[in-house]
């Protein structure tokens, strides 16, 4: 339970920090990547720039990151990819924080930490791992 509860609470503070450069939102990033989404490329590179939007839009925009994340989630359930659901998971919850909504975001994390833990990669649970 403490090792939960430390994970979520680093994920809220690295969510929360407003001294993170990345809150200025690259412009040029987010129209070549929703341009890139228009173009033939396969899935597996598409839920990579879906990532990316879902991420620079959480910023700028947090309604609009939680449309991305959720085709991000629903384009790695299509390829059944545990690795990938479970970022769109933890995506999902970055801009459902950033909207104040606290409970569904614990939901969705816990989620990405089931998948993380199955997978048994030290790098995508570690801050878990290391408080059990």
């Amino acid at each position: 339970m403490l090792g939960r509860l430390f994970f979520l609470w680093m994920a809220l503070i690295l969510v929360l920090n407003p001294n993170r450069v990345a809150s200025q939102a690259n412009d040029s990033l987010i129209r070549t990547n929703e341009a890139l989404l228009q173009t033939g490329i396969p899935d597996t590179q598409k839920v990579r720039l879906i990532s990316e939007l879902t991420w620079e839009y959480s910023f700028i925009h947090p309604h609009k990151a939680v449309d991305w994340a959720q085709k991000e989630l629903q384009l790695a359930q299509k390829l059944k990819s545990p690795y990938w659901i479970s970022m769109a998971y933890n995506d999902l919850a970055i801009p459902l924080i950033r909207t104040g909504r606290f409970t569904e975001a614990i939901k969705v994390l816990e989620q990405s930490l089931r998948i993380r833990e199955r997978l048994k990669r030290p790098d995508l649970a570690a801050a878990y791992r290391d408080w059990e």
